[in-house]
């Protein structure tokens, strides 16, 4: 059987098109079809299989990861894509994407309210494992600037910060009470309402021997291995005090809130880069 040959570039740009569209909808969670969106791109392809169509999106996904963009959280991540489509991705945004990043704009910007949590363990999933996730090769180009931090955009949006940390707040409170700790549910306390951002965690709660546990809540519409922004303080506090300390990273919160726990310092489970300096004047004498 002859196999197939290579994605030509206006296949790949008809693809981008299509997975953008998705994702503008699957954000901010409204409805739309992604077998509708795959029967609409096929005239445009070269008699590509639905089979590779998807695989192809799941390329695309690792892609907007590598660039710190969000992406569809049904379509994982497959990293082992060719060089030349992340150029494509890139010269595509660069040059065609500004109605995306205006509609990620305003999806980073929507006032968020409070997800309902049926039952705390239906939330609950694994850390992700980074060693078990599929390597791509490792390639070497000059990258074009993106024209938007949506990540920070959505550390901005303060509607989007809170409305995680109550969830987690009665994520806290079900939980404690499911292990026969009624009383101490009653004594969470969501710090950063009480007593602001400056504390180096969100909420104080308590594990399952009575101990205050303090966390800090990272949210997201993003997926699970969004990128999330961190404060020295907080990294700090949780060097301070390893034993009591996790973050809980709250991930698709948009469509079906999800989170998982990561327990510890912060720099043992997480790569953590400076994306700011502070700069003063320098004295001369």
């Amino acid at each position: 059987m002859a196999k197939a040959p290579g994605w030509t570039d206006d296949e790949v740009e008809a693809l981008i098109e299509s997975y953008l569209e998705m994702l503008k909808l699957d954000l901010p969670s409204l409805p739309y079809s992604k077998a509708e969106y795959r029967r609409q791109l096929m005239p445009k392809l070269n008699g590509r299989s639905h089979s590779s169509i998807e695989y192809k999106y799941q390329n695309l996904s690792a892609v907007l990861d590598e660039l710190g963009l969000p992406r569809i959280d049904g379509y994982q991540p497959a990293k082992n894509y060719q060089k030349r489509l992340k150029v494509i991705v890139e010269n595509y945004l660069h040059h065609s994407g500004d109605s995306f990043f205006r509609e990620l704009r305003k999806i980073a910007d929507l006032e968020t309210p409070v997800a309902k949590l049926a039952h705390w363990q239906s939330v609950l999933v694994d850390a992700p494992n980074l060693n078990e996730l599929p390597l791509g090769k490792v390639h070497q180009h000059v990258r074009k600037p993106i024209k938007i931090d949506y990540f920070k955009r959505e550390l901005l949006n303060r509607s989007l910060g809170l409305a995680g940390e109550k969830f987690v707040v009665e994520f806290e409170r079900q939980r404690l009470i499911s292990l026969g700790l009624a009383d101490l549910s009653a004594e969470i306390e969501h710090t950063s309402q009480a007593e602001g951002d400056g504390t180096g965690f969100d909420i104080c709660s308590f594990d399952e021997q009575g101990r205050e546990h303090f966390i800090e809540v990272k949210t997201t519409r993003g997926s699970q291995n969004a990128p999330f922004f961190i404060s020295p303080n907080e990294i700090a506090f949780s060097n301070e005090y390893p034993d009591q300390f996790s973050i809980y990273r709250v991930f698709s919160y948009s469509r079906q809130p999800r989170l998982f726990r990561m327990p510890g310092e912060v720099a043992r489970n997480f790569d953590i880069k400076p994306s700011m300096f502070m700069a003063n004047i320098k004295k001369v004498f």
